[in-house]
């Protein structure tokens, strides 16, 4: 339903007049499609994109020819602007796993920032080879963190401090608020705007190493720990109890804002799986979701994570079988809705969500299946529940000039993306060479992809101009929620005024 049209006209004709804005022929129309940002050697073999970088640590020994052949790990970015972080295999050998961080299409200084076997700490810690367990999360500044594996023996928290390597946290090590002593399990390292670093380890308060209760920790000022399991009782559980963590998931199982004010915490508490935020419980298995039309409990989640401006999301599925998918405790989409508003196409039914991120800006994109018939066209990736931004089958751009010469398609989505306040998503995924069918004879292995992700370009044609604003009253005006922009649910003036904000802001 639209909420009174009084003034409306009269605000919109005045914000058009304040753009510049001239009614006549539209900016030139181009295609928006996924773009490739590093491909695997099995993918491009002889593309510059399937190329290691000039500067590798450690050289490329004997390998005469050193390129990418995996990159199906998770990925991060930035709080603002297009920088990213993934991990990588690559041909090299030995100690073939890397870190590397870009910008847009193309990876910084053309050098692998860290890599296993090679890349050492100023105290002399090489690190292992799990590199990819545990991709970095990196600051506004380019300093990263991360949990590994090093020459000295078991898991060690270390940071780019923006010069050099260094161990912040190793088993044997006391705890940031003297919380015992590191065992031999130390993860999700999440490094803040000013450096400090959020991560959690096993603790044994009896001064060995061997490992005893999960908690979580900052290295923030003089240290504190944040929580312990198995004594840190999570507020507003269901029903009012007063049970303590159990654990904490391993590898994602922490994630906060770049400030370091939130957190949220995926572990289980009296062995039920749950999601909490700022040590509140938001989610939690048995129990249906807080402010939801879901009659059943939720059975199972799947993933849960904070982006760096605070907003938190989870995907999982009910006991019954519906998938949903939740972002700062609003459920956004479930199975048998619309896969955009006004879509006859629906999430699949009792089919989970693969992929579910956030953007610093407040954006986010959905990944799932679909009930359309055609099963090699039925994943789609999808913008703020409005747009279809790619899905199975679609082509890809090799060479990022518009044209699809690599005889390159979009083959299964999966669990593995980053939202860049560039307005860009960017993804690894497996590819197939012809656009029909559901299997693949490129292997499971996966490149590193982005497409365009702008909500203000609501002509979705890759440009942001003054059509899209037209087109966006248009919509508004007929009554079709596509024009929900701010997923209120229903139509209101403050759509309009939430899309010109976001044109005027760019992407």
């Amino acid at each position: 339903m639209r909420s009174s049209c009084a003034g409306v006209d009269r605000a919109v004709g005045t914000i058009l007049a304040a753009a510049g804005c001239v009614v006549g022929a539209a900016a030139v129309v181009r295609g928006d499609p996924v773009q490739m940002v590093i491909a695997i050697v099995t993918h491009a073999p002889t593309s510059p994109r399937s190329a290691l970088p000039m500067t590798i640590p450690g050289g490329a020994g004997a390998q005469a020819d050193p390129r990418f052949s995996n990159l199906n790990v998770r990925s991060y970015h930035a709080p603002s602007g297009s920088v990213w972080v993934v991990g990588a295999s690559t041909n090299l050998s030995p100690s073939p796993n890397v870190v590397v961080i870009g910008s847009g299409l193309n990876i910084l200084g053309n050098a692998i920032a860290a890599r296993d076997g090679v890349s050492a700490t100023t105290t002399g810690d090489v690190l292992g080879t799990n590199l990819l367990q545990s991709i970095p999360r990196i600051n506004a500044a380019g300093q990263w963190a991360m949990a590994s594996g090093s020459s000295a023996g078991g898991q060690k928290i270390i940071r780019w401090n923006g010069t050099s390597l260094d161990t912040l946290a190793a088993a044997g090590d006391t705890l940031p608020g003297g919380a015992g002593m590191a065992g031999g399990t130390v993860t999700s390292a999440n490094i803040l705007n000013d450096g400090s670093v959020l991560f959690g380890a096993v603790s044994d308060a009896t001064g060995t190493t061997a490992n005893g209760p999960y908690g979580a920790y900052s290295t923030a000022g003089a240290g504190s720990s944040l929580l312990l399991a198995g004594t840190t009782v999570a507020g507003e559980q269901p029903g009012g109890a007063m049970l303590p963590w159990t654990t904490v998931n391993n590898l994602v199982g922490l994630t906060t804002s770049a400030d370091g004010a939130h957190w949220l915490v995926l572990g289980r508490i009296s062995g039920v799986a749950t999601v909490a935020v700022d040590s509140n419980v938001k989610v939690q298995v048995g129990t249906p979701i807080a402010g939801s039309a879901f009659a059943s409990a939720v059975g199972g989640i799947g993933d849960a994570y904070m982006e760096a401006n605070g907003d938190w999301y989870a995907v999982g599925t009910n006991a019954d079988g519906a998938a949903w998918a939740v972002r700062n405790g609003v459920v956004i989409a479930s199975s048998g809705q619309p896969i955009v508003e006004g879509s006859a196409e629906l999430w699949k039914a009792n089919t989970a969500f693969q992929m579910l991120r956030g953007s610093p800006i407040g954006y986010f994109v959905l990944t799932g299946t679909t009930d359309n018939a055609d099963t090699s066209r039925n994943m789609a990736i999808v913008l703020n529940g409005l747009r279809v931004l790619a899905r199975l089958g679609d082509p890809v751009d090799l060479n990022a000039d518009g044209t699809f010469t690599g005889s390159l398609y979009l083959h299964t989505p999966q669990d593995k993306g980053t939202y860049c306040a560039d307005g860009y998503y960017y993804f690894s995924l497996r590819l197939k060479a012809v656009p029909t069918g559901t299997t693949t004879t490129l292997g499971n292995n996966a490149s590193f992809l982005r497409v365009r992700a702008c909500p203000a370009d609501f002509g979705g044609n890759g440009v942001l101009e003054v059509q899209d604003i037209f087109d966006f009253l248009n919509v508004w005006f007929s009554g079709s929620l596509a024009a929900d922009f701010n997923r209120s649910g229903g139509l209101q003036v403050q759509d309009i005024f939430d899309f010109l904000n976001a044109w005027f802001a760019g992407c």
